[in-house]
């Protein structure tokens, strides 16, 4: 019996860990988009048709949206992490501590990169 709650633990554990590289492979393939349009929106050449502009605006909209959905996200996910600390066993709380940190290292690292092409937006006059 114990066996097979332990397999069952794993088998969870494995499915988050599947689903946590998932989000962050999407989160890599995201922000590669996002430098490639801001590589092809601010060419040497481009001596700034409606399409330079209207991209300009677009990532600097898409940028700050990110951030903002970051900051929302790690607030709700980082409360529950918590609380799932606060309430945890004490051989647990090591796991839920570890979660939540993660959480947190992960929305520092993307608010970061909005705000990076934010910054280069704003630079190229976006």
């Amino acid at each position: 019996m114990k066996e097979r709650k332990r397999n069952m633990k794993s088998k969870k554990n494995s499915k988050r860990e599947n689903r946590w590289l998932k989000c962050r492979q999407q989160i890599r393939r995201t922000g590669i988009l996002l430098m490639g349009m801001l590589l092809v929106s601010t060419s040497a050449y481009a001596s700034e048709p409606i399409i330079v502009t209207g991209t300009r605006t677009l990532l600097a909209w898409a940028a700050g949206i990110c951030t903002s959905f970051v900051s929302a996200f790690t607030i709700y996910k980082g409360s529950v992490a918590i609380y799932k600390y606060m309430n945890a066993q004490p051989e647990e709380k090591p796991k839920y501590k570890k979660e939540a940190t993660e959480i947190l290292i992960a929305a520092v690292v993307i608010a970061t990169l909005g705000s990076t092409i934010t910054f280069i937006l704003a630079k190229y006059g976006a």
